[in-house]
């Protein structure tokens, strides 16, 4: 099943394909070939990008940048216990094109809000695999808004406006 909206399309793969094939799949679609992984997503979907050369940009954050990459599970834990304040995490993956899209505007909030901790999680990574099951991450981009280490608010997609307007409300 294939489906799309503007800001993500979603594939739906049968429950036991989730774990089974962690091995990269490809998918054709009208636009072209896109790469994704089913590993380490809680629900069967994953959601890729309508438009497919958006897959292959990267993004490098720039020297400044107060946006934390998480190692590990270990590493998470550590800086959620350790922030009282409100943490905005970036649950995503490499071959993300709307992830991609997103990063430098996620990079540019760490450093307009610098009471807020900022923290990317790339869902393919083992070592943060508690954290993404935790975190029930069903797609991507997904926005976890942490208070004093508890989830206050969750947003599923690259709706950057929304994810502003959250930082507003919640620091």
């Amino acid at each position: 099943f294939f489906s799309c909206s503007r800001l993500w399309c979603t594939v739906e793969t049968p429950p036991q394909t989730s774990r089974a094939f962690s091995m990269a799949a490809m998918l054709q679609s009208a636009r072209g070939a896109a790469i994704f992984r089913t590993a380490n997503l809680i629900a069967p979907a994953l959601l890729i990008h309508p438009s497919h050369s958006s897959i292959y940009r990267t993004f490098v954050a720039s020297p400044d940048s107060q946006v934390v990459e998480v190692k590990d599970d270990a590493h998470y834990d550590e800086i959620i216990s350790s922030h009282s304040g409100l943490a905005v995490v970036d649950f995503t993956a490499a071959w993300c094109g709307p992830c991609k899209q997103v990063a430098p505007v996620f990079d540019s909030l760490s450093k307009e809000h610098t009471t807020v901790k900022f923290l990317k999680v790339d869902i393919d990574n083992e070592e943060t695999e508690k954290t993404v099951r935790a975190a029930q991450v069903s797609a991507v981009p997904t926005f976890s808004f942490v208070k004093a280490g508890q989830l206050a608010f969750q947003i599923k997609g690259a709706d950057i406006a929304s994810v502003k307007a959250k930082i507003d409300e919640l620091k």
